[in-house]
């Protein structure tokens, strides 16, 4: 079993789809996605997982994950981003345009608050971060690098979107 720890938008879905990873029948590439349940193992249906910390609710089912997942993995990646404020941004515009992977439609925009969706991206981001640290450091594993793959290419994005002005440093490293 091959266990991705993933955080949003650090290129998760395409790094899962790349091992041999396939969509589940209920949500895409998240097997645990917060919509669909609030925890369940591993289904001997599937042998690549993508799990975001949020997705098992941190402390919430932490032991669990651990058990179910971590312990039973071949093999542990984590997809991280170095550039904090792109990975903010990225999850803004995909959360304001619907516009989430290449090969999906886009979908209606959120008209919810920008600031709103700032704040609640940020909060995110950094929990699974912390989270992602916190795992590596127990478990080991590979660091995946979106900046590492795809030669540097970046994604098309279909929606005009302004990227918001952050004056952050690069936290990545400090965490690992």
């Amino acid at each position: 079993m091959i266990t991705i720890v993933a955080n949003y938008r650090t290129g998760s879905s395409t790094f899962y789809r790349s091992l041999g990873g396939v969509d589940h029948r209920d949500h895409g590439t998240e097997y645990l996605h917060n919509n669909i349940c609030e925890y369940r193992p591993p289904s001997p249906e599937y042998s690549v997982y993508k799990v975001m910390p949020d997705q098992f609710y941190y402390k919430k089912y932490y032991e669990n994950f651990k058990e179910d997942y971590l312990r039973n993995s071949d093999e542990i990646y984590y997809t991280v981003r170095e550039n904090i404020c792109d990975q903010i941004n990225s999850h803004i515009y995909a959360g304001k345009t619907s516009d989430w992977h290449p090969w999906d439609g886009v979908g209606a925009p959120n008209l919810n608050e920008e600031q709103d969706i700032v704040d609640a991206c940020k909060t995110m981001i950094l929990n699974c971060l912390k989270w992602q640290a916190k795992i590596y450091k127990e478990w080991g594993g590979t660091l995946i690098w979106l900046e590492d793959r795809n030669d540097g290419k970046k994604y098309s994005r279909r929606r005009k979107k302004n990227n918001i002005r952050s004056t952050w440093e690069s936290i990545i490293a400090r965490e690992f």
